[in-house]
């Protein structure tokens, strides 16, 4: 399924800012670290290129898992549009109740993307995020074979609200 978009243009950065402090008798020295990685995106299906974004807020209510299809997801513009490769992946957990999440190993076709075995998961605890970007080859998503993504709420009773942004290329 290839891309409706017409251009694509962005930065991807993480800022790390921190300063630590030691009172002593007649000074307080500081040591602030300040690092801020960034990666400019273009519109293309090359290196440091991508043609398809996809993101939202979702939420699963106690117990509830879904499996995206990332060979198809509908758009901020209502378009349905897949990925054959994804190159950027952020995922935030933004419950504020305790609740976390496990990301992977979807029932059928999985896609292990960043995490190497499909039956492999990754758990965010409340307030936790993880990103991964690969401006170069990024990880293939097999249509009806390797496509599809499990998001499971990890809490019985508390719903779970997560962030989650995809951006990669559809040919």
């Amino acid at each position: 399924m290839a891309t409706h978009l017409t251009d694509l243009i962005g930065n991807i950065q993480t800022l790390i800012r921190l300063t630590a402090k030691k009172g002593l008798d007649l000074s307080t020295p500081e040591d602030a670290l300040n690092i801020s990685p960034s990666k400019s995106v273009v519109f293309g299906t090359g290196t440091g290129e991508m043609n398809l974004i996809w993101h939202d807020q979702r939420i699963l209510v106690g117990g509830a898992n879904e499996d995206l299809d990332l060979g198809v997801l509908t758009d901020s513009f209502g378009v349905s549009s897949g990925f054959d490769t994804i190159k950027l992946l952020f995922f935030q957990n933004v419950s504020g109740n305790g609740a976390s999440i496990e990301i992977g190993n979807a029932a059928s076709n999985p896609n292990p993307l960043w995490l190497s075995v499909p039956t492999t998961t990754q758990t965010l605890n409340d307030g936790q995020m993880i990103m991964c970007y690969d401006e170069d080859s990024g990880f293939d998503v097999s249509g009806g074979a390797a496509d599809e993504l499990r998001i499971a709420n990890s809490d019985g009773s508390l719903s779970v609200t997560y962030n989650i942004v995809l951006g990669g290329i559809s040919s």
